[in-house]
């Protein structure tokens, strides 16, 4: 279990550092925004989690958490545009010649 929690942590924080580092023309705002929202949220999540005492309300914040996430991952999806990139532009260009 601890493997594939710490897999699942390295890829989703290499995408977030991908996603602040290429897609953003301000890399430094990019990267305070990024930091300022993970450590509040981390803060909140640890408090929230600390005044769980029973089972149920254990289950009841899982499952917001995780409607929470899926929530965040459809919005991304389909509301940021990423940039393309050097070699799909010069794909495209070589497509149309």
């Amino acid at each position: 279990m601890a493997l594939a929690w710490g897999v699942q942590d390295c890829a989703l924080n290499a995408f977030q550092f991908a996603i602040c580092g290429f897609q953003f023309e301000q890399m430094t705002t990019a990267f305070a925004v990024y930091y300022l929202f993970k450590s509040v949220t981390g803060f909140a999540c640890i408090f929230m989690e600390s005044l769980l005492l029973t089972k149920e309300a254990y289950l009841i914040y899982f499952c917001c958490v995780a409607a929470f996430g899926i929530t965040a991952w459809t919005i991304f999806l389909s509301c940021f545009k990423l940039k393309a990139n050097y070699l799909d532009k010069v794909d495209d260009n070589m497509t149309k010649a």
